[in-house]
């Protein structure tokens, strides 16, 4: 379990995620008023996301307990608790039928963090991939931010998941989500996560009804929500590393066949699709999903590479993780675990979608590859 600081009578700290957590803060910065506000920090605060409730808060007052803050404001309450080192949950509760058929969220966040909109996945993802979306999924964003690898791993920020209403007869209805923003201003830029709610469900249902993320709200995470076989397959994302050498590629896997596959990562040229290097061979790996760390001495380019993972074939499979973005991937289905195709031919270039893998590397003339802005965490908070 992981507890809230509390900091005052209306600010509370906690600090969750996994290889790059991230610093949180919950109900703003004012010592004397609570507002439904949450700011999540990640990097020494190079980048941030402020999520802000427009519910105007006069004299109420939070309570904290069992590691739950709770305020009620006219007909809606507002919870918010750790539910795990990974997870912030957020729910809403209404008193009776709400006047919009949409919850309005504020959002301010650093100007290089992009949204990544989650949709079904095709048939061929299902069929051909062995893909799995879980339902919390579909409709949810994956935030990234600009940057990724050594510090920022695979550049995660969070994981927005879709909402489901409740009612007080346990029936459910999920709802859409959909992102918003301005022009960037001055390094930072302001939008609306709109949360959209059935009006069907909303005119029948029991009050007092909730809203919350689907067992998940805000995931403080690095790796991607949605997993896919790369049994006999090769995966990966391009990145532009600095020239230096390559010490370590990392892939977020899970083994379903109890210990007894291998895989390995390697690294591609981009622009003629030769091979690289390779990382050692990774026996007994995990069946919950984790980060693998797959060791290396490769001499890179300062130029695209594609940083990819391959696993052989057996009982059961290895999957890895990853989130819907356009033109981030590559793949090539069927390779025959062994020797690396050199070149390789893609059967998807680009696949829309951001692989849970990332690559540690040297720049060379030594040092790690680190850029470091620092900021203070307050000055982002309502």
């Amino acid at each position: 379990m992981v507890d809230f600081i509390q900091r005052n009578e209306t600010t509370l700290d906690v600090r969750l995620g996994d290889r790059a957590p991230a610093d949180i803060r919950v109900g703003g910065s004012d010592p004397d008023r609570f507002v439904p506000n949450i700011n999540i920090a990640k990097w020494s605060d190079e980048y941030f996301l402020n999520i802000n409730h427009p519910d105007i808060v006069t004299a109420e007052r939070p309570t904290i307990r069992d590691n739950v803050a709770d305020i009620k404001i006219g007909d809606n309450a507002h919870s918010i608790w750790p539910l795990n080192q990974k997870v912030l949950e957020y729910k809403i509760s209404f008193d009776r039928r709400p006047l919009s058929n949409s919850i309005r969220l504020e959002l301010l966040c650093s100007e290089g963090l992009s949204y990544h909109k989650q949709p079904p996945l095709s048939q061929y993802d299902i069929e051909i991939c062995e893909a799995v979306r879980p339902d919390n999924v579909v409709n949810s964003y994956a935030v990234y931010a600009a940057k990724a690898n050594n510090k920022y791993l695979t550049g995660k920020f969070c994981h927005i998941y879709n909402w489901v209403l409740t009612d007080a007869r346990c029936r459910t209805a999920w709802c859409d989500l959909e992102v918003v923003f301005d022009r960037p201003v001055g390094g930072r830029k302001t939008g609306r996560l709109y949360i959209l709610m059935p009006p069907e469900f909303l005119d029948r249902a029991a009050y007092p009804v909730y809203a919350m993320g689907a067992g998940d709200t805000f995931g403080i995470t690095s790796a991607g929500a949605s997993n896919e076989s790369i049994e006999d397959d090769i995966a990966g994302c391009v990145a532009t590393p600095s020239a230096g050498t390559a010490t370590n590629i990392s892939a977020y896997i899970a083994d379903t066949s109890n210990g007894s596959r291998t895989g390995k990562c390697g690294l591609y040229k981009d622009s003629d699709d030769t091979h690289i290097g390779s990382t050692s061979e990774v026996t007994g790996l995990s069946s919950s999903p984790a980060w693998v760390d797959f060791s290396c001495n490769i001499a890179i380019a300062a130029e695209a590479m594609a940083i990819v993972a391959y696993s052989d074939v057996g009982g059961g499979k290895i999957n890895i993780y990853f989130d819907t973005q356009n033109g981030e991937g590559r793949r090539v289905e069927n390779a025959g675990y062994g020797t690396w195709p050199d070149p390789v031919s893609w059967d998807h270039d680009p696949a829309d979608k951001r692989y849970s893998i990332h690559c540690d590397y040297t720049v060379a003339g030594g040092g790690l590859s680190i850029p470091v802005a620092m900021h203070h965490l307050t000055k982002n908070l309502g």
